[in-house]
């Protein structure tokens, strides 16, 4: 039994450390903890991580630390020693509001490995800061209002403009009642029918099989609109949130809510090549593409709309003096 017990801990102290190992270290720093509105904010990550490990890190456009602004984001260094690689990356933010403002939690994905596509995430805590007025403590932010001044006015300006106004009203009375005695019977408004989440992928799928695939830039454009069509696409079939979970979370999901294996691999398939050429660089040939594309049109079939059954018209109701035709 001792040695049962002993082999068993010499076997799970290497697996433990490999799962470690394969996960980021990160740790964060932000200076400074008390500022004044519109100053910058240094949001400085350090992330250490194996070779094989790609990040995806926040960009300018992302609205990751809202209310807080990012305006531009540096990688101060990047240093590889033996299969790890270190990384300090400067995030400059800005907010606009006074008093305690909190730098939201945040979630910093990454992909273990191009061979496998496991995916991963590592969660960074949130931060408040105090942000100061740019106003003295003792100021006021609106100056006091002056004391208003009388000029003296001639009596016929007072006639004129009471004039005017009166011929104002009477004028505008003078057009209401026209425009009610002559008001058109009002026009319904026809309601544009919403197009279903089958529909509107089968459109956007379509407009990506003439999509021109001559470069990795361009293959990498492709896979991200085929990656956004097929998330929209769960979220409105299978009221999922696609867009903010990772692929083995929508698939688990999926799994869970439908029982649905086809469709399930079909989009799992699509969303691991994605994740592949969106974090690893790796560029599928136009075969490729064309085969991922066709397993999204697959995908979408599940919310097809099934076609009316045709009405017998043996099967209506006969009034008497109706004469029947056929």
């Amino acid at each position: 039994m001792l040695k049962r017990f002993l082999v068993l801990c010499l076997l799970s102290t290497p697996l433990a450390a490999f799962a470690q190992a394969t996960r980021p270290d990160v740790s964060v720093d932000i200076a400074p903890d008390t500022c004044t509105i519109g100053d910058d904010i240094f949001y400085t990550l350090t992330v250490s991580h194996a070779v094989d490990v790609s990040i995806a890190y926040p960009v300018e456009n992302d609205s990751l630390f809202a209310p807080f602004e990012i305006r531009r984001i540096e990688k101060l260094s990047s240093e590889r020693k033996g299969n790890v690689v270190f990384e300090k990356i400067q995030i400059t933010l800005a907010v606009f509001d006074t008093g305690a403002q909190t730098i939201p939690f945040a979630r910093l994905r990454y992909l273990e490995d191009a061979a496998s596509a496991k995916e991963g995430a590592v969660d960074i805590e949130g931060k408040t800061i105090y942000v100061r007025s740019v106003l003295p403590a003792d100021a006021k932010d609106v100056a006091d209002i002056k004391p208003v001044q009388e000029p003296p006015v001639p009596l016929w300006i007072y006639l004129a403009i009471a004039g005017v106004i009166l011929m104002i009203a009477l004028s505008a009375f003078l057009i209401y009642r026209y425009l009610k005695a002559r008001k058109p019977a009002p026009i319904k408004e026809r309601r544009m029918p919403v197009k279903s989440a089958f529909d509107e992928a089968t459109e956007r799928l379509q407009a990506l099989q003439s999509y021109p695939l001559e470069s990795e830039e361009e293959s990498k454009k492709f896979y991200s609109e085929l990656s956004d069509i097929t998330r929209e696409f769960i979220e409105q079939h299978y009221r999922i949130a696609a867009m903010e979970q990772i692929t083995p979370e929508i698939v688990n999901a999926i799994l869970i809510s439908e029982r649905r294996a086809v469709e399930t691999d079909r989009i799992k398939k699509i969303l691991d090549k994605a994740d592949l050429v969106k974090f690893a660089k790796f560029y599928p040939s136009k075969l490729e593409a064309k085969e991922s594309l066709s397993l999204a049109f697959g995908a979408i079939e599940v919310a097809r709309p099934k076609p009316m059954e045709a009405v017998n018209p043996s099967a209506l109701p006969f009034h008497k003096g109706e004469r029947i035709e056929g």
